[in-house]
């Protein structure tokens, strides 16, 4: 019976003690000795496995309610021993592992500092009495610092909305940075990180002004709108690198129907005049430009291709819709782990903007960069490309016989007889004129039929037109031999020749002249280099309005065709 009283008795010490440990600060008399040590290392990770985001958030609301009651103060912070809080916070519905990982966390971040406070503990003096003394003993404690109040009265500490953050890559890439990015921002409670890749970009895909671009920012578009599809209450926010900055910009010009709460751009190639005030409506923050003063490729993009700009070096300068942070950055320096942290989680986790140290100590560009900025060197490129072309093409097309026929008056041609014993005879008018060979075999033996009657009254052997196409690369002439009509002149002999003279017709170039009473079985000679050569073959240049006579020369050789116009 008298173990029974001291217990009671006992446990209702501790009782009134505990509600004058609440009371400390308030009566004067505290029973709780406020010796807390602050700046204490963090502790180790919970042992529990980490729960979701949105259990760790929900406890921070219902932890600050606790240490907003909490009267006992150390360095102006008010403190709560661990095991109360602990406590209490398993009472409102919180799982043990969601409150451990919750204070571990916020111990990480500054916003919490473990401490320890003395309490006086009652101790029974013996067994057989139910006097006690009191002990003084060290507990464990929780302080909240001014941040931790700044983000609670800032509301940080409501319900976080769900928010999905796309990472958009560029060029000649695979975007391996990407899972790191994906692994420091989801730290964030209830942010989840999409990466979307829309395939390996080429360099002259990049390049090129028409069709190349449209592909990669079409599977963008989609893969976008399909996330959106996907979580419909989420705020939907961007990171977007090189070649990404750009296709975003054009999707939301494009596309109005696309939301965004946030949009970081690094290595930016979008040009400095794209209209940021046509889409800052369907942004809830402003644009957050991140630029490297080493970057050198949005430059070398913007001069050398069509479309885009020097953003990723210089800036936008666009301080209502876009702002501006310089860093002592190349172009894909922006994807090591404390950078992500240090600027970008701070921005997607609370909106505060890090301002960077570089900015002011940046040294201005160098004129070389600023002159490229300015050189439109793609359209010079293109001028030089183009002149080179005209002129090899000018060049090869002089090496290439011409087809133009220079009409020329009909003119009589009335024909000297020339019998065979008169070859190789020189005259004033002409060089040795070459007939066919005495032994050369007539026109009949070769296989071609002479001219009818029928045929020497037809209008187009009265008048006809000849061209003469020159192929080689020197000056012709051209001798036409025949036997002529016995009927007109039974005088001559049948085994006379008749001959006939061209004009002469220039290197690679077609001339045409018209014949009277001209057709049929023709030996030609071609003069060039001041003689005449016999081709010792029989034309049959048939009664026709107009043919086409072709000389070409090969290994030193001329030669001579005829081609005859499709009627």
């Amino acid at each position: 019976m008298a173990f029974d009283c001291f217990v009671l008795e006992f446990l209702e010490y501790v009782r009134h003690s505990e509600v004058q440990v609440r009371q400390c600060s308030a009566a004067g008399q505290a029973e709780v000795i406020a010796e807390g040590r602050h700046a204490m290392e963090p502790s180790d990770q919970p042992n529990h496995p980490h729960p979701p985001d949105e259990q760790i958030h929900r406890v921070y609301p219902d932890l600050a309610a606790i240490l907003s009651d909490a009267e006992c103060v150390i360095a102006g912070n008010r403190t709560s021993g661990l095991d109360n809080s602990i406590l209490s916070l398993k009472s409102r519905g919180h799982l043990l592992s969601a409150i451990e990982w919750a204070i571990h966390l916020a111990v990480a971040k500054g916003l919490l500092i473990r401490t320890t406070v003395k309490k006086k503990q009652p101790t029974p003096i013996n067994s057989h009495t139910v006097e006690a003394k009191l002990r003084s003993d060290e507990i464990p404690a929780l302080s909240a610092t001014d941040e931790f109040w700044k983000l609670w009265k800032a509301g940080n500490f409501a319900s976080r909305q769900e928010e999905v953050i796309l990472l958009v890559h560029g060029i000649l890439t695979f975007a391996g940075w990407q899972p790191m990015v994906k692994r420091v921002l989801e730290e964030i409670p209830n942010t989840h990180v999409i990466p979307i890749k829309y395939g390996y970009f080429d360099l002259f895909s990049f390049w090129f002004p028409c069709f190349t671009r449209a592909r990669p920012i079409e599977d963008l578009r989609r893969q976008i709108q399909s996330t959106r599809a996907a979580h419909p209450e989420a705020r939907l926010s961007i990171v977007a690198h090189s070649f990404g900055t750009y296709a975003i910009s054009q999707i939301l010009l494009e596309h109005p129907d696309i939301q965004l709460h946030r949009l970081v751009l690094s290595g930016a190639i979008v040009p400095r005049t794209y209209r940021w005030d046509y889409v800052s409506s369907r942004l809830s923050e402003p644009v957050l430009n991140d630029y490297g003063t080493q970057d050198i490729y949005p430059v070398l993009a913007k001069c050398l291709s069509w479309g885009y700009g020097d953003t990723g070096r210089h800036g936008f300068g666009r301080g209502a819709t876009v702002t501006d942070r310089g860093h002592d950055y190349a172009h894909s320096d922006f994807f090591n782990e404390t950078f992500v942290r240090d600027y970008w989680r701070p921005w997607f986790d609370s909106g505060e903007l890090i301002p960077s140290p570089w900015e002011e100590k940046a040294p201005p560009p160098s004129w070389f960069l600023g002159l490229l900025s300015v050189l439109p060197l793609q359209w010079i490129i293109c001028g030089i490309f183009l002149t080179a072309v005209v002129w090899f093409g000018s060049k090869s097309m002089s090496l290439i016989p011409s087809h133009t026929v220079v009409p020329e008056p009909t003119r009589q041609n009335v024909p000297p007889t020339v019998p065979n014993d008169v070859q190789g005879i020189e005259s004033d008018q002409h060089p040795t004129i070459v007939l066919p060979p005495f032994d050369f075999p007539s026109p009949e033996i070769a296989g071609i039929k002479p001219l009818t009657d029928t045929d020497r009254a037809k209008d187009s052997f009265a008048d006809t037109k000849v061209v003469i196409r020159n192929e080689t690369h020197k000056p012709i002439k051209l001798s036409f031999a025949y036997k002529p009509y016995q009927g007109r002149n039974p005088s001559i002999a049948a085994s006379a020749y008749v001959q006939r003279e061209s004009p002469e017709v220039s290197a690679g170039e077609a001339r045409e002249y018209h014949e009277e009473n001209f057709g049929g079985p023709m030996h030609v000679s071609i003069f060039i280099d001041g003689k005449w050569t016999a081709t010792n073959e029989w034309f049959d240049l048939h009664v026709v309005p107009r043919r086409t006579l072709v000389v070409t020369e090969q290994d030193g050789t001329f030669n001579c065709r005829v081609e005859f116009e499709e009627e």
